[in-house]
């Protein structure tokens, strides 16, 4: 079997595997989903075609948001890099119902081709890339490796038991 090249931008290796992506024919169509993992977060994208215009819309949960209960240094913390990758992301951090999202929407040229859609993602999930790796010095990104039971906030944040 043959073993699937993939990119790598500024020492970063993006989630796709362009060589498959470009023999794909779903791309022809209208709208396609498809599922892809970038730095242990699973992402659902949506390309859409009206005709006239293409777009893809990518989100991905980036795992929980702490209960200041749970651990508050690492919620304040966590807090200020969301509004702050929010605000100069155009919102494409927030944190919905308990859990961080990771959203963005990407505007393409026509006609979409594998290389276009790959240059698409990079310029989308790149800049993220350092305000996912702050999240995760706080929480577990929810597909990294863990332990069964291991709870998704980073040891240090957790509360010290007294003795």
């Amino acid at each position: 079997m043959a073993e699937a090249k993939k990119i790598s931008l500024a020492g970063i290796q993006l989630p796709l595997d362009v060589n498959a992506l470009e023999a794909v024919p779903a791309f022809s169509k209208r709208s396609v989903k498809f599922f892809f993992t970038y730095r242990h977060i699973r992402f659902a994208a949506c390309f859409e075609d009206d005709g006239q215009h293409c777009h893809m819309k990518i989100v991905g949960d980036a795992g929980i948001m702490p209960f200041s209960a749970e651990s508050p240094v690492a919620r304040a913390h966590m807090t200020r890099i969301l509004r702050a990758g929010g605000s100069r992301l155009g919102g494409a951090l927030r944190e919905v119902g308990g859990r961080i999202v990771v959203g963005r929407d990407i505007q393409m040229d026509r006609p979409i081709t594998g290389v276009l859609v790959m240059t698409g993602l990079t310029r989308a999930l790149l800049p993220l890339v350092p305000y996912l790796d702050l999240l995760s010095t706080y929480v577990r990104p929810p597909m990294e490796p863990s332990r069964a039971g291991e709870r998704s906030i980073r040891p240090e944040w957790r509360p010290q038991r007294r003795r």
